[in-house]
């Protein structure tokens, strides 16, 4: 089967992604991603453990994060619902199937390990790489500026030293935590081991190769930024013409790939469903029914 054979059954196959989508959507609106954990559950004891900072809430913002991401898929690509034809923008897409997927990611790197502590560690390292995220946000917001005049420069200082010390209270607060489920300081204040790594450990419970998953989030990192020869060796090309020795064409996304990327974040999203299901004791929260894979 040569390239636009793939093309071509991928084309054909996004109409019934797009529609699995849709009905992703309805289930989120209909149920919503909040309560997840029930009372006696694993989850509960997580969020018990962890309090102020609950491991459902967490779950539930990752899911959130995860539907919002692929609903704007839908958007972009439809113009209205049930619509068979489809926008194929040349990049647009591709930060918003990356972010689907790092999100359901998240959720299962933190809900994966059966050991309780693991869990919780996992939690504390999530919640440290947001307070380290915005520190590093503030200073670089705050930092002195040569244009500054001086009333700017006692602004930004004001603003720096307020933020260094709500950074310091979290980092407090999150080390409370961890004292008391007996976990030390050094094994979560770096945060969380970046989303590659963590696309890396979702795929076991995905059921699929850790290379296959990474490799689809590097992808899709590649293309979230301009760079030529990635669009020119992963996009479709139509040639318009010659002008002036100039080869004019029209670029478009790949549609095998949109739809590699679609099933990705969809597998995510399912099993992060069923694995909070699971852990929350709740089976409403599973997914019923798979994501259709790319052909």
């Amino acid at each position: 089967m040569d390239q636009e054979d793939v093309e071509r059954e991928a084309t054909e196959h996004l109409p019934s992604q797009l529609l699995w989508l849709r009905e992703l959507e309805r289930r989120h609106d209909a149920r919503g991603y909040w309560d997840l954990a029930t009372p006696g559950s694993p989850l509960a004891a997580d969020d018990e453990a962890l309090r102020p900072f609950q491991l459902s809430h967490f779950i539930g913002h990752c899911l959130v994060s995860s539907v919002d991401a692929m609903r704007t898929v839908r958007l972009v690509m439809q113009e209205h619902e049930g619509d068979t034809r489809f926008r194929l923008p040349l990049m647009g897409l591709y930060p918003l199937l990356r972010a689907a997927g790092e999100a359901g990611a998240l959720a299962i790197w933190l809900l994966q390990p059966d050991d309780p502590r693991e869990r919780r560690l996992r939690a504390l390292q999530a919640r440290m790489e947001d307070v380290l995220h915005q520190a590093a946000g503030d200073r670089t917001l705050f930092g002195d500026a040569l244009t500054d005049d001086k009333a700017g420069v006692a602004y930004k200082q004001a603003a720096l030293r307020a933020s260094t010390r709500l950074t310091r209270t979290r980092k407090a607060d999150l080390r409370a935590i961890a004292k008391r489920e007996g976990i030390e300081d050094h094994e979560f204040e770096r945060g969380h081991p970046g989303f590659g790594p963590i696309v890396g450990e979702a795929a076991a419970s995905v059921g699929m190769k850790a290379n296959v998953t990474r490799s689809t989030w590097h992808l899709l990192s590649g293309l979230s930024h301009p760079g030529v020869s990635r669009a020119a060796a992963f996009s479709r090309m139509e040639e318009l013409g010659e002008r002036d020795g100039v080869i004019r064409a029209h670029w478009t996304a790949r549609p095998s790939i949109v739809g590699q990327a679609i099933a990705n974040a969809g597998m995510m999203h399912c099993v992060a469903l069923d694995l909070c299901a699971e852990r929350g004791g709740d089976p409403t929260v599973a997914f019923t029914g798979a994501a259709p894979a790319p052909k």
